[in-house]
Order: C-alpha cells, then structure tokens, then sequence
C-alpha cells in the first residue's frame, strides 16, 4: 500500500479549506505537537487490519449518522441557528479530542498552566471549531462519507484514515482523519489534512508567537475575540 502523499494544495482555496472546509471536514464534521510527529510506517499483522477496520467503520457510521440529521433538521437549522449550535454540541464534538487537541496548541505551555486556564483553552478550543462548522454549513449539498482503503495506523491506538470528496465539480480533495481510540470513550478524531496539511500543525504555527509573548492567555484572548464576533 502506497503512503499518504504529502502534496501542496493545486487550487486556490486555501482560506476555504483551511477555515470552512476543516469545520465541516467530517463532511459536516463534512463538514497534535510531538504525539502527532509519528512515522508513517503501517503496521503488519492481522491487528493493525483489525483496528484501521474497526476506525473506517466507526468514522463511516458516526459521520454518515450526523449527516443524516442534518439532512432531517435542515429548514430548521437555516432558521435558528441556536438549534445548529445545539446539535452540533451533541453529535459533532463529542467525538472530537478537545482536551488533547488543545494541549497540542498549547505546546509545552500547557505542562506550566493551571486547571483553570486550560478549561478555558479547552473551552475557546470547542467554540472555534463550532466556528468553523458555522461557517462551512452552508457549503454542505448532501454529501455522504466514503473512505478509501488507505488506512495506516502508526500505534496500537491511532489511525489515519483517507477519503477524497470535492468542492466542486473538478476539484477533488484529499481528507485525512487522525483518530484515536481511548478506553472509554470509544474513538475520537485528533486531527485533520487537508490535501496534506495538518489542522493542528497549523494552528500551532499561526498561535507561536502568540504563545511565545503572552503564552495561553494570549491565545484564549484571541480565539476568544473571534469567537465573539461570530456569535459563537
């Protein structure tokens, strides 16, 4: 099986992508740090099989059951987008890795912050991915989730799972999931590509020097300012 390519994006939809399409990017939800920094090598063995089958599965499922109420609820969440907000409080980041992607964003200031500060990353963390699916919602036309076979999973845990989906008639797209497995909770999605570029890798670059001169508070100020603007 041939690697993930990591290739630069051809079209020019960059800004889309990496704000609306990463929201929705589950197509809906189509819509980390050194852990993320594991090698691509794929694992042998009937369990690696297994468990990259048991991650397409779950991903397949979970996505297509949050689509389809989208699809149900649509007129109503045009209206009221109190009610979209809602939803996707209940069915779209709960299986997502809050606490661990915001630990990737904060990098090793995290290791120096208290319990408080880092709910309140996490929190500002939850508000802009719901941002992001706010402003991708419109772009969603029914489209369903299919994974290609290209499943690698680096660790006992963790998968990278592949789909292509497009953003317009002649635009294929290349998506990539970062999910994890944890023991109580079932999988969880840490991580998104875009046409190779990692969600998480760019947040990190965009909030570095952020972090550098006011460390976490500058960056829950930040997010916080947008999030706001939004009405989030």
């Amino acid at each position: 099986m041939k690697k993930p390519m990591k290739k630069k994006s051809k079209y020019l939809v960059p800004h889309l992508l990496l704000g609306s399409l990463w929201a929705f990017i589950v197509l809906g939800m189509a819509l980390i740090q050194s852990v993320y920094a594991q090698d691509y090598s794929q694992q042998t063995g009937a369990s690696s099989r297994t468990l990259g089958g048991e991650a397409k599965h779950w991903l397949e499922t979970t996505v297509n059951d949050f689509l389809d109420i989208i699809d149900k609820n649509r007129a109503d969440y045009d209206q009221n987008p109190l009610d979209l907000h809602q939803m996707l409080q209940e069915h779209a980041l709960i299986f997502w890795d809050i606490p661990l992607m915001a630990k990737a964003l904060a990098g090793k200031n995290w290791y120096q912050a208290d319990d408080g500060l880092k709910k309140q990353l996490e929190s500002e963390w939850k508000r802009t991915l719901i941002r992001y699916f706010n402003k991708a919602y419109p772009y969603y036309t029914n489209q369903r989730l299919k994974l290609e076979n290209d499943i690698r999973c680096p660790a006992k845990n963790r998968c990278w799972l592949r789909m292509n989906t497009k953003i317009a008639a002649d635009k294929g797209i290349d998506l990539d999931f970062y999910v994890k497995k944890k023991s109580k909770k079932g999988w969880l999605i840490i991580d998104i590509r875009v046409e190779g570029v990692s969600m998480m890798r760019h947040k990190q670059a965009e909030t570095r020097m952020l972090l550098e001169k006011e460390g976490i508070p500058g960056v829950i100020s930040a997010l916080r300012q947008k999030n706001d603007a939004q009405h989030v």
